[in-house]
């Protein structure tokens, strides 16, 4: 076989493996199409279960375990959310007013924090003073 002979004997075994490789991912896309669509009608069948149990049907067994479980998380949320009400509900208490300054001390506008009767700025938080 001449080197000729070899070049395109690889180059056809790399443009069918290269086809392959096309098809290849092609096929898979269209599972992944398909396993969304089965996806969303278990979420669908789940949603009208869950209409069913809630219009007074009884299921048993499994089903009935899981529309326990799915009862128990909703009064988790609920409670959770009462909680949430009832901290907004609270009124805040009012910041402690700041100390009266002494005479002849100054304090910093910002942070508070004791300052040179004189200081532009406070060494603390660095805020420009009046």
């Amino acid at each position: 076989m001449g080197f000729l002979d070899k070049v395109t004997e690889i180059t056809k075994s790399a443009t069918n493996k290269a086809g392959n490789t096309y098809e290849i991912t092609k096929l898979k896309l269209k599972i992944n199409e398909a396993e969304k669509t089965v996806n969303e009608k278990i979420i669908q069948l789940g949603s009208w279960c869950l209409a069913q149990a809630e219009a007074g049907v009884v299921f048993e067994g499994e089903g009935a375990e899981i529309l326990a479980e799915i009862a128990a998380a909703k009064k988790t949320i609920a409670d959770i959310e009462a909680e949430i009400a009832d901290i907004k509900t609270v009124p805040e208490t009012p910041a402690e007013p700041a100390p009266a300054p002494a005479a002849g001390k100054k304090f910093c506008l910002q942070c508070g924090t004791a300052l040179a009767a004189d200081a532009k700025f406070c060494q603390s938080c660095g805020a420009k003073q009046e």
